[in-house]
């Protein structure tokens, strides 16, 4: 029998006083007039109704569904789920609250929850009794749980929150996967001023995770980050659990990706990340793990917030500002909204702005040069030679020594960007409306606005140059001679030449980029099934502009007739007018998405109950990109056209079952069938299991099946033309051809093979430990299926209509196909633990360390070549057929510790990144370099926050203390550089592992209403 009545699943709050019966309708009303009364009343009630007598079995696994409520209600809701008399030895309550606690918990813990920060502790008081006690509750309430675990008091049955990689509610602790959760507040006192900046230090994020500081992206403007060195295409980003679209933009142009610079960090709640593979959960692109960015909701809170930050040399100086304003108690007043508006602003990085690339002299470090950047040269004359008129007509230059003899050379370190401006201006809004005792609504509206800017190096007229041909879908050369009638010729003879059209001036890039997303649902409970259904529709338009290219007719015409002066550019501004050009692309990608789901307890176990979880989700996705008119009609000069106009439906099923086997023992089933429209089904299923034999250690193990689905750029008949440099061994001569990469409706998904087993260690109430062993294999890489030299090469050996010849016999294009072809392994650790000491001043200390180590990253490059090793190394990025790779440095890793008490908060953290070899040392690299090996880095972030003041918050970081710049990389400067005297315009370091800001001090002040 039970200690309370027990025939009907009811819930707190006035709208639930109908439904409940006898002793129960009576304390609620009772208590509402008398406070801790109601409790007493309640134990009362149990003596009348005595169950039978047992120990208190604190690791009892219970299904409890209480809501947050004032403390007493509380403890009635678990009295009777628990099956357990609770008794309060006199203790006044009245005025405390709980948060509520939804899912599998064993009886302790669900206490612990209930009880954090009451200042009260319970002990057993006999058979079936559990007496609440004054004295610090055993969970320390200065380590609260995370929202992932436990609804706040002002959650209600709106804020049934799952744990990242599980449909069943469970705590953090409970969870039988890694999981990494990350609170607003974690990033604030990192630092970091965005989501993405944050997300790029952590430790297993490498090699593939970029922010705008890569300026040779395809998809400027953006930014993004891929778990365990995988491409971004490979980690799934949810916001609020839900998916939201793609950048319009494709990296690499394949690989979609979710844009996190759209998401503010004043909107930010919490990011919890699964770093295993989650596609039996959640489907499609997360072999490598999944982000899941929760947005502030169900608060009352109203906060404005604002600050800056400068670097100490110099350039890329923030400012943003963030207010955060929500209305209603959905308890108390059935409602809830939360609205937050931010703006930021970023001032241009270049590389004339920092001291190790200001002056683009290398030459004193291994395997360096003089990056400076070509100005003018005649190529036909003995040993090559510089126009006379170098340096001269208000023009810069200098008479250099190159490889090749003399040539006209200048800085170009003002025209270079090494982090763009940036101006964002962001929206985000959710409420709860609470319809009746079991059913809720809810909603969430999400907009944000990105305007990005960058400088780059005027256009080179060089051998080489070309232009799209849109009636072949071709290009067609433009050869950079200029006819002996053209006064800048020699001796009256054609004259080939290199000549960057510095009277035009730098190329400006500008990207805007507008995402919003609108969902709403219905969620609630039926039958002691918890359900939620919705529907949401997100999408991303972006345009981006590049101006004063070379408008390839006039280049043509004035090369011809003499109008443009080589000699004296300046003396001819009306025809560098004519020259200029705006060209660019604009892309829109759409989602919209439908889903229902439900859990609930399914049969009772003799340890617990079994619950499941099953859902259905339909999604309809599209991108739509074009180039503008003058890319489109063959007007730019060596500049790529990419068309991507596609659009699939998505059907997809779950279902996950928890079964506590026994005390010790829970096993998770979970899988999911996937069908993309042209593409096919997949399958993806997974098992994990959780053993806790003591309070101290669980082993939990996950083994998975994953999947990625082609993107549109991929599996559609997009095309990508650009151009490629090879040796016709028809016509025996060299030629600049056409090189398109076109989508293929035939590719395949790729797919894993996924296993993790993670250990935890708990020794003591204030000590932490685990240690997570990760290995992906993946399969059937989808890249294109050859070089344009391959295919003219042998061109019976690919699909008919690789290679086009024009009518002389040369060659027109190759196109090469999206196939799967490729395999990548990898394999690793992460390392985590904490431990907290209580000082006497009521104050506390805490170290953390979160650190990565991977011994084994392998690619699979094909018959001929097999497996190679890039862990350790930069030769993914240089070395590999596959696009998108970086960096994969065997350790990377930070510690902190931090001290605070009611008033202050310090905090001191380092991060190191480690060592790796540099592939351009390697002979298969063919740069033969000397430089062996990449330095390490680290730095040092320090922290501080003063609240002493009633409301206010003062905040001041220190980022990178002793200012320590990037390693210097020989292969990152020398593989996209000219011969001789550079040309490059890449920093002389990895730019997708590191920036250039140097030294940052930040300071943020925030008010409380």
């Amino acid at each position: 029998m039970c200690p309370f009545a027990c025939r009907n699943t009811w819930r707190s709050g006035n709208q639930n006083a109908s439904r409940e019966e006898g002793p129960m309708r009576t304390l609620r009303r009772f208590n509402s007039r008398f406070g801790i009364a109601a409790l007493l009343v309640a134990t009362a009630v149990t003596l009348v109704a005595p169950t039978p007598a047992r120990a208190v079995d604190l690791d009892q696994q219970v299904v409890f569904t209480i809501e947050p409520q004032k403390l007493v209600l509380a403890l009635i809701d678990f009295s009777r789920q628990a099956n357990l008399q609770v008794m309060s030895d006199g203790l006044d309550v009245k005025d405390r609250r709980a948060p509520g606690v939804h899912g599998r918990y064993a009886v302790g813990k669900a206490l612990d929850l209930l009880l954090a920060g009451s200042g009260l502790s319970y002990k057993a008081a006999g058979p079936n009794t559990i007496a609440v006690v004054a004295g610090a509750s055993r969970t320390a309430a200065v380590d609260p749980p995370v929202e992932a675990q436990v609804r706040t008091a002002q959650g209600g049955p709106t804020e049934k929150i799952e744990v990242t990689g599980s449909h069943i509610l469970r705590s953090e602790a409970e969870a039988v996967q890694n999981i990494q959760v990350i609170s607003s507040q974690d990033i604030k006192s990192s630092g970091q001023e965005t989501v993405v900046d944050y997300l790029r230090t952590i430790s297993s994020t490498f090699g593939n995770s970029i922010n705008e500081s890569f300026t040779n992206s395809f998809a400027p403007g953006s930014a993004m980050v891929g778990l365990r060195g995988l491409t971004q295409k490979d980690t799934l980003v949810l916001v609020n659990g839900r998916r939201i679209t793609n950048y319009g933009l494709f990296q690499n142009l394949s690989d979609s990706f979710v844009d996190l610079n759209s998401i503010p960090l004043t909107a930010v709640e919490r990011i919890e990340i699964l770093r295993s593979g989650g596609s039996a959960i959640y489907g499609s692109d997360a072999i490598a793990g999944v982000i899941n960015i929760i947005l502030k909701q169900n608060t009352t809170d109203k906060t404005v917030e604002g600050g800056g930050r400068l670097t100490t040399d110099g350039g890329a100086a923030t400012r943003d500002v963030g207010v955060v304003f929500g209305y209603g108690n959905l308890m108390a007043d059935d409602y809830n909204v939360v609205f937050s508006a931010s703006g930021y602003k970023r001032d241009r990085l270049l590389f004339s702005q920092r001291d190790n690339t200001k002056n683009q002299d290398y030459r004193s470090l291994p395997d360096g040069i003089l990056d400076w950047n070509l100005a003018n040269q005649y190529l036909n004359a003995p040993g090559r030679k510089p126009f006379p008129s170098c340096g001269t007509n208000g023009l810069p230059g200098q008479v250099l020594a190159g490889s090749h003899g003399l040539g006209c050379y200048y800085n170009d370190a003002t025209q270079l960007t090494l982090l763009p401006g940036a101006e964002r201006a962001n929206l985000s809004g959710n409420g709860n409306l609470r319809l009746n005792a079991d059913w809720n609504a809810f909603a969430d509206v999400f907009y944000s606005n990105e305007k990005t800017t960058s400088t780059f190096i005027p256009f080179i007229f060089r051998s080489g140059n070309w232009v799209f041909d849109p009636a072949t879908g071709g290009i067609h050369p433009i050869p950079n001679v200029l006819p002996g009638t053209n006064p800048a010729a020699l001796n009256g003879q054609p004259t080939p030449i290199d000549f960057a059209f510095q009277s035009v001036g730098p190329r400006n890039y500008e990207v805007v980029s507008n995402t919003y997303r609108v969902s709403g649902g219905l969620r609630g409970t039926w039958q002691a099934w918890d359900w939620e259904g919705a529907y949401g529709h997100s999408e991303n338009s972006v345009t981006q502009d590049q101006h004063n290219g070379i408008n390839a007719q006039v280049l043509q015409a004035v090369i011809q007739n003499g109008s443009y002066s080589f000699l004296n550019p300046l003396s001819t501004p009306g025809v560098s007018r004519a020259l200029a050009i705006t060209f660019g692309n604009s892309a829109v990608a759409k989602l919209d998405t439908l889903d229902l789901r439900g859990s609930g307890g399914l049969f009772d176990l003799p340890a617990g109950t079994a619950i499941v979880a099953a859902g259905l989700e339909f999604r309809r996705e599209s991108v739509d990109d074009e180039p503008n008119d003058a890319l489109a009609h063959g007007l730019v000069s060596r500049t790529g056209v990419t068309r991507v106009d596609a659009g699939r439906d998505i059907y997809a099923g779950y279902v996950e079952l928890d079964l506590p086997v026994l005390k010790s023992l829970e096993v998770d089933l979970a899988g999911r069938e996937e069908h993309y429209e042209n593409t096919g089904s997949k399958f993806t299923p997974q098992a994990t299991l959780r053993w806790q034999p003591v309070r101290e250690f669980s082993l939990r193990i996950v083994g998975a099946k994953g999947f990625r689905a082609p993107s549109l750029a991929e599996s559609s008949n997009s095309v990508s033309v650009a151009n490629q440099a090879i040796f016709d061994p028809v016509l025996m001569v060299p030629e600049n051809v056409g090189y398109i990469t076109g989508g293929n409706p035939k590719v395949q998904p790729e797919t894993s093979d996924n296993l993790d087993i993670g250990l935890v260690f708990s020794p003591l109430n204030n000590v932490n430990l685990s240690v997570d062993y990760f290995s992906i294999w993946l399969h059937s890489v989808i890249a294109p299926n050859a070089t344009a030299q391959q295919i003219v090469n042998n061109p019976s050996g690919y699909p008919p209509g690789s290679l086009l010849r024009g009518a002389d016999g040369s060659v027109i294009y190759a196109k090469a196909l999206f196939t799967n072809q490729f395999d990548i392994r990898t394999d690793g650790l992460d390392i985590s633990g904490d431990v907290t000491f209580p000082l006497p001043d009521a104050s506390k200390l805490k170290f953390l360390l979160e650190a990565s180590y991977v011994p084994t990253f392998l690619i699979n490059q094909g018959p001929g070549v097999g497996w190679t090793e890039f862990a350790g190394t930069n030769g993914w990025n240089y070395g590999s057929p596959i696009a998108g790779g970086g960096p994969v440095p065997r350790w990377k890793g930070r510690a902190t510790a931090r001290w605070e008490n009611a008033e202050w908060t310090g905090q001191v953290v380092g991060r190191y990144v480690d060592r790796y070899l540099n592939y351009g040392s390697v002979p298969a690299s063919g740069l033969g370099l000397t430089q062996q090996s990449v330095s390490a880095f680290n730095a040092i972030d320090l922290y501080g926050q003063y609240r002493g003041l009633k409301n206010w918050k003062f905040s001041i970081s220190v980022v990178n203390l002793f200012n320590n710049k990037p390693p210097y990389d020989s292969t990152a400067l020398l593989f996209f550089s000219g011969n001789g005297v550079g040309g490059g315009t890449i920093p002389p370091y990895d730019p997708v592992t590191y920036d250039d800001l140097g030294r940052m001090v930040d300071l943020h002040v925030s008010y409380s209403f």
